[in-house]
């Protein structure tokens, strides 16, 4: 295990335009160089909301670019699992072959990165929109390195 925490970090909403905007809950440094090879990464997060009609969105990102997400209305539990796989290039090229959120439809993305320089991994989340009295808890979350 690279990293783990089982300490809360909640988001509550200001019923305001901003609710929109994606908030980052955990911020993750990956070494430069460690990346390198075929390497792989397991990335997992466990997530809480308010059960409402409004959807919340859920997203991990790698330095900046979105390499998965998924989204909830009711569903008040969410996990969010990637196993995100470097292609032995000096430009890793990280394929995401497994996002499951066990709530609804997820969205995959790859991105290409350089391994020898420090990467960030990061989890964020929103509303779809101005929302009262409503809040998003990421409860836990680890990262696992499996070196090639």
């Amino acid at each position: 295990i690279l990293t783990k925490s089982n300490t809360a970090v909640t988001r509550n909403s200001a019923n305001a335009a901003g609710d929109a905007t994606e908030q980052t809950m955990a911020t993750i440094t990956l070494p430069a160089g460690l990346l390198t090879g075929e390497t792989s990464i397991h990335i997992h997060a466990m997530w809480s909301a308010t059960s409402s009609a409004n959807t919340k969105t859920y997203t991990v990102r790698l330095s900046s670019t979105s390499i998965g997400s998924h989204s909830s209305t009711t569903t008040v539990s969410n996990q969010t699992s990637l196993l995100c796989h470097a292609n032995g290039a000096s430009a890793q090229k990280f394929v995401n072959n497994a996002v499951a959120d066990f709530s609804g439809a997820g969205a995959l993305g790859s991105s290409a990165k350089d391994a020898n320089t420090a990467l960030s991994v990061t989890l964020g989340c929103n509303w779809a929109g101005a929302t009262l009295s409503e809040s998003i808890s990421l409860e836990s979350y680890f990262v696992m390195v499996y070196p090639g």
